[in-house]
């Protein structure tokens, strides 16, 4: 059996998943990235506001990040050096050996968070998956729940990361189920 070599991919708003998602042809979603790459790959985040590709405000509006590493060879997902890419719509981890830096999660994920009858739940979900790592990153201006949910989870480790102004505001319950709202 003949492995490939681990390589080197970047995602950038300005790409097209048809791309062969070089740096100078990038891809432009990550949900197609996640198709792509394989065990000891990198992929490179370009600045800029990535979005998922779906419909803002629906569940539509979400990267799936299913693709697995090894313990030899994780998958690396990471800012562009120099770059600050902003991330928008939700992301749903279902992964192992993966190491996700240097990247700013942003809400809202509601087109107006002010409807009481609006909600999506979380920005960052770790759902299932084991031994990931992120670190040094940005969850901001989740409308709704959470910034960062893990379950089914082992090995995670969340480090150096500033998570601020999530949750409802302007709210003192949930509209749907009358339980206190928390930033």
């Amino acid at each position: 059996v003949q492995v490939a070599a681990a390589g080197d991919y970047y995602v950038a708003a300005t790409g097209a998943d048809t791309n062969a998602g070089t740096l100078a042809a990038p891809w432009k979603t990550l949900n197609h990235a996640a198709k792509q790459v394989k065990p000891g790959d990198t992929v490179y985040v370009r600045g800029g506001i990535l979005k998922s590709g779906g419909a803002f405000g629906t569940d539509a509006d979400t990267v799936y990040w299913n693709t697995t590493g090894t313990a030899t060879a994780p998958i690396t997902l990471t800012a562009y050096p120099g770059e600050q890419p902003i991330i928008h719509g939700a992301v749903y981890i279902d992964s192992t050996h993966l190491r996700i830096s240097k990247l700013i999660f942003e809400g809202p994920l509601n087109a107006d968070p002010s409807l009481t009858t609006a909600r999506r739940e979380v920005q960052v979900y770790f759902r299932t998956g084991s031994y990931i790592k992120f670190e040094d990153n940005e969850v901001r201006n989740n409308d709704y729940h959470a910034g960062i949910f893990a379950r089914n989870v082992n090995h995670l480790e969340i480090r150096r990361c500033y998570i601020h102004n999530n949750g409802r505001f302007g709210f003192d319950a949930d509209p749907q189920t009358g339980s206190k709202t928390y930033n």
